[in-house]
């Protein structure tokens, strides 16, 4: 995801059609290899020299690479990992494992900002600090 983002990047940069044409299919490869209709899966093996799906490996930071690197298959995928995601998330979606602080949560963070949705990135203390759960300390620097 990050390598599809990367060339996309360049390809920018250098005014370069072909790196975003292959960033472009990467990305098409990503969701067709990973994606399972509502979350991405983290990653896949190979059985018999084909790629398969380990399916019940889902993380709450894939998804949110998934994001923050421009794959989103849909309105829904985004507005379900925006709003019912992130640190005080309940336990709706079991199989998808937490994030930590670093990088899940900071990846929420950037996904957050660009989205211009601040109310959900600072709604206990008005400032942004690693806090992933009420007991957690606020007086830590990541966030500076």
């Amino acid at each position: 995801m990050l390598f599809a983002l990367t060339l996309d990047r360049v390809g920018d940069l250098y005014s370069d059609g072909a790196l975003k044409g292959r960033a472009n299919r990467m990305r098409d490869s990503i969701v067709k290899l990973s994606f399972n209709g509502r979350f991405f899966v983290d990653n896949a093996v190979r059985l018999n020299g084909k790629l398969a799906q380990c399916k019940d490996h889902l993380s709450e930071t894939c998804q949110y690479y998934a994001l923050f690197s421009g794959i989103c298959p849909s309105g829904d995928f985004e507005r379900t990992m925006i709003e019912e995601f992130g640190p005080l998330r309940t336990d709706k979606y079991p199989e998808v494992s937490r994030s930590n602080m670093f990088i899940g949560n900071y990846l929420r963070f950037f996904i957050l900002s660009k989205k211009k949705e601040y109310n959900r990135m600072a709604d206990k203390t008005g400032t942004l600090w690693e806090k992933d759960a009420p007991s957690a300390s606020c007086n830590h620097g990541f966030a500076c």
